[in-house]
């Protein structure tokens, strides 16, 4: 039961998506030269013309997308009331100097935000808490799994639908936020990743050396293209991430969810963030922390 009509032209915003309204197509001019039409469950098409799909009480099409020599029909999905239904889970350990920034920024966005204190000894708690987070601490470290298990037990407990991920020390863009949601309306996705390699001129060269090779193994396992394997920058369906596995405790947390999410066979999709890559030390521990993953890879081979 689908009717396709022609919609007005939007403009690219060189991120994600781009584009106003859940259920909107429009042609712009892609960052890499073109025209393209957006969307998550399409992606990325040269289009002849546009249309804005919407569902009626039948069955005949009175209109037809022309895309790459095929005629193709595209489903929108119901817009979600995000500031009800998601929850941003923001994992930190001593961040007392980008949190109260962070909180704010994002609370333009999503109201709803939990910071997961995993036993910070300086004044990230409190900060978090006057700037307008819940705050759930954790008496002792326990590593970044750790804190967004606890996160998302938390999320799932008060009802909420989806959780977004940020990492505490503002390597994530607030700005970025409307393109995960928009994709996750546009394609049905049960988990949207950031993705920072399209552009990660801005990325130390062996995070990015690391990165790209650790998301070739993953790729290789799940059996798809997962550019941004360690992305912590993440918008996921809490009913999907219920039912899969998620027992790591620390860094390697992003690979397994990831990969789960692959092998059960659930939508996955990336969208385009920005790289933000100041003086600030990485809390990734450059020898437990390979090591832990590497014993990962291990493991989940073993099981495959």
């Amino acid at each position: 039961m689908l009717k396709l009509r022609k919609s007005s032209l939007a403009q690219w915003s060189g991120a994600g998506s781009g584009f106003q309204g859940g259920t909107s197509f429009g042609r712009s001019q892609s960052p890499h030269g073109g025209e393209i039409l957006s969307s998550g469950a399409l992606g990325y098409f040269n289009v002849w013309q546009l249309v804005e799909i919407q569902w009626l009480p039948s069955w005949r099409i009175d209109a037809k997308q022309k895309c790459l020599g095929r005629f193709v029909f595209s489903p929108s999905f119901p817009r979600m009331n995000w500031p009800a239904e998601c929850v941003v889970v923001i994992p930190c350990l001593n961040e007392s100097a980008t949190i109260a920034y962070l909180v704010e920024t994002v609370r333009t966005c999503l109201p709803r935000i939990l910071v997961v204190d995993d036993g910070s000894t300086d004044d990230t708690a409190h900060i978090a808490s006057r700037s307008g987070a819940t705050v759930v601490k954790h008496p002792q470290s326990e590593g970044k799994g750790a804190a967004l298990q606890t996160g998302w037990k938390w999320a799932r407990e008060q009802k909420f639908q989806w959780a977004l991920t940020m990492d505490g020390d503002a390597q994530h863009s607030p700005a970025d936020i409307p393109f995960f949601l928009k994709r996750a309306e546009q394609s049905a996705a049960d988990l949207v990743i950031g993705n920072r390699m399209l552009n990660p001129r801005g990325m130390p060269w062996i995070r990015r050396t690391v990165n790209r090779w650790m998301s070739a193994r993953i790729s290789r396992l799940a059996g798809c293209e997962l550019p941004d394997s360690q992305s912590g920058f993440r918008l996921i369906r809490l009913a999907a991430l219920s039912n899969l596995p998620a027992t790591i405790q620390h860094f390697e947390i992003e690979s397994e969810v990831l990969l789960s999410f692959a092998r059960a066979r659930r939508r996955i999709e990336f969208v385009p963030i920005q790289v933000i890559y100041k003086s600030e030390q990485s809390k990734i521990h450059p020898v437990f922390d390979t090591v832990r993953w590497l014993k990962w890879l291990i493991r989940v081979k073993r099981i495959r």
